[in-house]
């Protein structure tokens, strides 16, 4: 499938300007390569023009996505339940993002009949790169880019806090992202804020040729309300802008969204979140063998 007719089956659902339609196509596209092949041993990563999907080698749902789903109808039940069988053949839970891409237009419907639950909403955002504000920063807080065993460990606990995660989440994250501290060639960048010397919150960008995709922004509970989001949404950005990036875009929740919006980023819709605690495989490929 083209460029063009993704774009096209974009605005069959979006009504949004041409320009508006190319920042979600964008927000898509980052999402989907949101973790590099090669990041690290466990992960495997297949990313096709009508299905792409990432397994993480964790049993963390949201490590393991199905992120584009592009099938006809005569095929969907067959692809669907071939992708049930790949995740349960590891034993793993799993989510599937629905899109306005997503195709068959009753895909979630088809996902609710198999046993997955709606388990929450992403909001796709993008703007512009021209035209940022000032970076800012208050006396006493500093950003760094993480490229130390100790930065990395601190980016991993304070994310593990503020996004509410299990203990086990930081180890998960020291074993998906130590490669980055092995060269700058990897299209990832982490960054730490610290407050009078101290870990306070984070954030990521995905470098792709079409986008800057921010990623990981969180605060421990002790830091916020002190505008530090908006400056580590702000810091990735400028720097990305500087690699010659053009287009930058997120996935937010309803509670970051005036954040994002202050920062001049544009709503694009909404993605739809539907998850699998346990993968089974359906009915249908199941008595086919």
């Amino acid at each position: 499938m083209s460029h063009a007719q993704e774009i096209s089956n974009l605005s069959n659902l979006s009504n949004l300007s041409p320009a508006s339609e190319a920042l979600l196509q964008a927000c898509i596209d980052n999402y989907v390569q949101m973790f590099p092949v090669g990041l690290y041993p466990a992960l495997l990563v297949h990313d096709g023009p009508d299905l792409a999907y990432r397994i993480s080698g964790f049993p963390v749902a949201p490590l393991n996505s199905v992120v584009r789903s592009i099938f006809d109808e005569e095929t969907a039940e067959e692809r669907i339940n071939k992708m049930f069988q790949e995740f349960q053949e590891r034993q793993i839970p799993f989510n599937w993002l629905i899109t306005p891409e997503s195709r068959p237009l009753d895909l979630k419907d088809r996902l609710l009949a198999q046993g997955m639950e709606l388990d929450g909403e992403l909001i796709p955002m993008g703007r512009s790169l021209e035209n940022l504000p000032e970076l800012q920063l208050p006396e006493g807080f500093h950003i760094e880019q993480v490229c130390t065993d100790r930065q990395l460990e601190d980016w991993a606990k304070v994310g593990q806090v503020s996004f509410h995660l299990p203990p086990q989440a930081v180890e998960i994250r020291l074993a998906q992202f130590s490669r980055v501290l092995e060269s700058d060639l990897w299209p990832v960048r982490l960054y730490v804020g610290s407050w009078e010397g101290q870990p306070a919150c984070t954030s990521g960008v995905r470098l792709t040729p079409g986008s800057a995709g921010l990623y990981f922004v969180g605060t421990l509970p002790g830091h916020t309300r002190r505008g530090l989001g908006t400056l580590m949404t702000l810091h990735p950005l400028l720097e990305a802008r500087k690699l010659g990036h053009r287009v930058g875009v997120l996935l937010s929740s309803r509670a970051g969204l005036k954040v994002y919006e202050r920062l001049g980023f544009e709503r694009l819709g909404t993605f739809q979140i539907y998850t699998k605690e346990q993968a089974s495989v359906p009915q249908a490929a199941a008595s086919s063998d």
